[in-house]
């Protein structure tokens, strides 16, 4: 069945004549009269009592008219919207994105050039910051989105403040967080250990994350050292080969760290500590438009396309 011969069926109904409907497409009889033949023989009814040349509609074959004149306009319709998306311009406009974390940052590069590929008229930006501006700044719609790194020792204290302003929040992506040393430390010689022996070494940080994990663990174990920061990776990594210090590291960058460096590092299982590193995506709650909301989801899709490509 094609959208012709039920056209044909609409020009009879108007014209009522094969000749009258054959001058206006500018065809034969003939040839109209063998695509209605055909017509009534894939639906297997007589949609016309035939009499010489002369074509009268059956009740069967009027039945029909109101469903075609639907169709039509739905063709109508989808031209129509086909034409406006030719002339309106894409999604258009600047995407402002706080990150709080290096690791967030690490991937969210990626991400801005998928998005760039997909939507050619977005400007995004990036700005690092802590997490408390990053959630104010969406709050006031200064920033757009946001992804800060989380975990399982600060995240109800985030979320709160996600909740009280009143923002949407979507996990990226989790990873398990370890401990890590250099291959020679003693405590690598163990199969596991636990939070006494580890707090007999020095903690060594250039990130943040590790900040907010120690303090929880100082607290639990009544520990007075401080945490020692540094920094950069480098200067970390340098101090982690003397076997005299420890540090926490998400997965992926352990396998970084492992791999980029001339020195090996290990995972010290601990018997009584278990902690993820949540990556989030945060937006405005309020009502956002409509070029904002396709921002969001493409950014979002394209965060996923990459991590889905790197794991």
């Amino acid at each position: 069945m094609r959208l012709e011969q039920l056209k044909l069926l609409l020009l009879m109904e108007r014209y009522e004549t094969l000749s009258a409907v054959a001058k206006i497409l500018n065809t034969s009889q003939s040839t109209i009269s063998y695509n209605l033949k055909e017509l009534e023989k894939e639906l297997d009814t007589p949609l016309f009592s035939r009499e010489g040349t002369h074509l009268k509609f059956t009740a069967k074959g009027r039945r029909l008219i109101p469903h075609i004149e639907n169709i039509e306009q739905a063709q109508k319709n989808i031209i129509n919207i086909a034409q406006k998306a030719r002339t309106q311009t894409a999604v258009a406009g600047k995407m402002l994105i706080g990150y709080d974390s290096r690791s967030c940052g690490k991937f969210l590069v990626e991400s801005l050039i998928t998005l760039k590929k997909r939507m050619p008229g977005i400007n995004a930006s990036m700005y690092l910051t802590e997490y408390k501006n990053i959630i104010e700044k969406i709050s006031y719609k200064e920033f757009n989105a946001g992804v800060i790194q989380t975990n399982t020792l600060n995240e109800v204290e985030i979320l709160s403040l996600i909740l009280s302003n009143g923002l949407n929040y979507q996990l990226l992506f989790s990873e398990n967080i370890y401990f890590v040393a250099g291959e020679k430390h003693p405590l690598c010689k163990k199969e596991s250990c636990r939070l006494t022996e580890l707090m007999q070494y020095q903690f060594i940080t250039s990130k943040k994350i590790s900040e907010n994990l120690y303090t929880k663990f100082l607290q639990k174990n009544g520990n007075k050292k401080e945490l020692l920061f540094v920094p950069d990776y480098q200067t970390q990594h340098t101090l982690l080969e003397q076997c005299e210090y420890i540090t926490f590291m998400p997965y992926s960058a352990f396998s970084e760290a492992a791999e980029s460096h001339k020195y090996k590092l290990k995972i010290i299982k601990l018997d009584d500590f278990i902690c993820k590193c949540n990556f989030w995506l945060l937006s405005a709650g309020k009502a956002l438009s409509a070029a904002e909301q396709e921002m969001l989801k493409e950014l979002y899709s394209s965060i996923q396309s990459v991590i889905k490509e790197n794991t």
